[in-house]
């Protein structure tokens, strides 16, 4: 046989067995030696979409098929541990595996192989159906483990035929605080308690014995605590392989239970708060307006006890039979527009007599809607009419006492409109305008005031001012508060009074502050020019002596000499009294107190005092004074030297005065300076110590008045007292007394 063919047979034959492969019901690979892919067939393309050419090598086949690296190099792993085995003739297992699609689809399959006519030859049985079966299967009892022992309530399974506990869930095992293998193989009767017992065994055989054993049972389970747990067992019977098996959902209904008992405390409550209302409470039948029940307040209200007024008509609680028919009428309406009937009615007692009570009825619906009875809540509000009569008439007096208000008084609506006028708005206006547009009655304009603040006010906010009336040239002060009437509703009251009289005192006082202020600038003034006359009459003491040192005594030189110094002392005297009364009559000033030799300072003021004088002996004498004294040095030489001075002009003949201190208990002093001058007439001595307060019968004598204020003003801050005591034409005598200060 030649070469050409032994070619032409091997091809006819290697074509009979494609057309043979492509008949197959299962995918056919065939793979050289070296690994390349020589022929797929009809299945195998249809089973995996892929050509001949997409997969021609081994590498292209697994990078398709097996995307997913960790499970290619698993597969590949099969594929170099069997192959080798299958050419050493061994054939090797099948390898199930998950095969990609051209499509993206998973294609489970069975994979064998064998050597035939020098090739291997790979075979794929596709089993996807079966496995996805498979997998459900297994999800379903997966899910099924998961449900049992997941669910919330506990799970029992018990023989039928023995009794004897097969199995139960986590849920079961947390009900009865006992472990799955402390429970199992027990009898069911050890979940309940010893004294239910018979009854839970009289409930198993009725549910074991039953054509239908699905019922639901009440009863107790009984924890390993001790606890007595109320569960609502729900029972049905299941067949597992040859064993019948009850299965008892145990549901734990102890909150049912609290809830149950709750609702009974409930209606307790309910039937006592019913008892201890002070309102009466009826059940009607709606359509025979027969009483079914009321509460006791029935007896305290209209006199009737329960037992006589139930199975009784509503009319006997009516004044009459008329009355008894409107109201059932008028309810009749109420339910019919609103659903429910509110009104006042006068009701009757027992005893015949009547009184005012508020009514509220509800009705209750059957399923179908009807009414069938109805609740009535009555309540007597006699005291109420009562409190209602009282409030007219305080309304009257209120009105009354508006009507009497120095002012006028207005409300007005939202919309603007004159709600009530006082009598004298009434007479200002002309005539009554309730109901009107404000601005329009009161303004005489068309469109909303310009100044209108009623948004405000509806806001909420109190608004005020002053205004002068152009018309009569008067001062308003106008409140507008927003108030609210016994419906709720918001509306401007207005309230304007005339303080005509308020602003003029409030002009005046602003004149009296520019007075002060005048007053204050005259003060800074005369503080100045003060403090510039002090440099030049330094310079005139300083000279007068000089000529008193030089002279000679019995020269003209020598007494103009002390003419003058006597002229410059009492200058610079009425100088520190015009300066001292400035600083306390500015605020904020505070003396310097400090210790003082009190001594020395009198010493030098009768000494100051007597250089100013030739024709006065000026005498000082004290005894007991304390060592040091608190006191404002400035202060006291200012008081002594307006006392002194004053001494001097008002003894115009000379003569002698005297200075004299002493000591006080608890280390006071005293001070008093007396003269043999002119005196004080009794009539002004109370008032010389007022400011620029001076003597009448005095002429020709140099004073602005303030000496006598000042020491009085200057005892004060020393906390002390100053007194005159004076005969005319004899002299006077001044004692000033100083409390002891910290």
């Amino acid at each position: 046989m030649t070469e050409h063919r032994r070619k032409t047979d091997s091809d006819v034959m290697f074509r009979d067995i494609t057309v043979l492969m492509d008949l197959m019901p299962v995918g056919v690979r065939w793979l050289n030696r070296q690994g390349i892919c020589e022929y797929v067939n009809r299945t195998f393309v249809e089973m995996f979409g892929y050509s001949l050419e997409e997969i021609s090598s081994l590498n292209d086949w697994f990078i398709r098929a097996y995307p997913d690296p960790a499970y290619r190099n698993e597969v590949m792993g099969w594929y170099s541990d069997k192959i080798p085995r299958l050419v050493r003739g061994t054939i090797p297992s099948p390898l199930t595996a998950k095969i990609t699609c051209k499509d993206g689809t998973i294609k489970h399959v069975i994979i064998s192989a064998h050597i035939a006519l020098g090739r291997i030859i790979g075979i794929y049985t596709d089993i996807t159906e079966h496995a996805k079966t498979t997998e459900l299967q297994l999800e379903i009892e997966k899910m099924f483990r998961l449900t049992f022992e997941g669910a919330r309530d506990a799970i029992f399974w018990v023989n039928t035929e023995s009794g004897i506990l097969v199995n139960c869930n986590q849920a079961a095992e947390e009900m009865v605080e006992a472990p799955r293998n402390e429970i199992i193989g027990r009898h069911f009767t050890m979940l309940h308690p010893p004294d239910i017992t018979d009854k839970i065994t009289a409930l198993f055989e009725k549910v074991t014995t039953a054509p239908d054993p699905k019922e639901d049972i009440e009863a107790e389970i009984l924890s390993r605590s001790g606890r007595r747990l109320p569960v609502l067992i729900r029972t049905s019977i299941t067949q597992i392989g040859e064993t019948s098996i009850v299965q008892g959902i145990f549901l734990d209904i102890s909150e049912r239970k609290s809830a149950e008992k709750a609702l009974v405390d409930s209606c307790t409550l309910l039937q006592k708060t019913l008892s201890s209302l002070n309102e009466s409470v009826f059940i009607v039948d709606t359509a025979t307006r027969v009483i079914l029940d009321c509460n006791v307040t029935v007896e305290s209200m209209f006199g009737y006890a329960r037992n006589e007024i139930i199975g009784r008509h509503t009319s006997i609680l009516h004044v009459s039979e008329e009355m008894s028919r409107i109201f059932g009428e008028e309810m009749r309406k109420g339910y019919r527009e609103k659903g429910l009937f509110e009104t006042e009615f006068k009701m009757r007692r027992k005893d015949g007599t009547s009184f005012n009570s508020d009514h509220c009825v509800m009705p209750i619906c059957d399923e179908n809607g009807t009414y069938v009875s109805h609740v009535c809540v009555v309540r007597d509000i006699s005291l109420r009419k009562r409190a209602e009569d009282a409030i007219r008439m305080s309304e009257a007096r209120y009105r009354a006492m508006v009507d009497a208000f120095d002012g006028f008084i207005y409300i007005c609506s939202q919309e603007r409109r004159i709600e009530f006028m006082n009598k004298r708005m009434i007479e200002r206006t002309g005539y009554d305008a309730t109901g009107e547009l404000c601005h329009k009655a009161l303004h005489d304009l068309e469109t909303v005031c310009p100044w209108c603040v009623n948004e405000r006010v509806f806001r909420g906010e109190t608004v005020q001012w002053e205004l002068q009336s152009p018309k009569d040239g008067r001062w308003y002060y106008i409140s507008n508060t927003p108030i609210r009437n016994t419906a709720g509703i918001m509306s401007k009251q207005a309230m304007i009074t005339d303080i005509t009289v308020r602003k003029q005192a409030e002009q005046d006082r602003a004149a009296l502050e520019a007075q002060r202020m005048m007053n204050d600038e005259q003060r800074q003034f005369l503080g100045l020019v003060s403090h510039e006359i002090r440099t030049p009459l330094a310079v005139i003491d300083g000279a007068a002596q000089l000529i008193h040192m030089n002279a000679p005594r019995e020269s003209s030189s020598f007494t103009q000499a002390e003419r003058i110094r006597g002229a410059t002392v009492r200058l610079s005297n009425l100088i520190d009294s015009c300066l001292t009364d400035e600083r306390l009559s500015a605020g904020g000033w505070l003396p310097d107190m400090r210790m003082h030799e009190i001594a020395k300072i009198m010493a030098s003021a009768a000494e100051q005092a007597q250089a100013a004088t030739r024709i006065h002996i000026i005498a000082f004498e004290h005894s007991g004074l304390p060592d040091r004294f608190n006191c404002d040095a400035m202060l006291i030489k200012v008081m002594l030297g307006n006392l002194l001075d004053n001494a001097v002009k008002y003894s115009p003949d000379g003569g002698k005065i005297s200075l004299r201190g002493t000591g006080l208990p608890g280390g006071g002093v005293c001070m008093e300076v007396s003269d043999t001058g002119i005196g004080i007439p009794a009539d002004q001595q109370e008032r010389i110590f007022k400011r620029f307060y001076r003597t009448w019968q005095v002429s020709g004598v140099v004073g602005a008045g303030l000496g006598l204020h000042l020491v009085k003003k200057i005892a004060e801050i020393h906390g002390g007292t100053v007194t005159c005591t004076s005969t005319l034409g004899s002299g006077s005598k001044f004692s000033v007394t100083l409390a002891p200060t910290v």
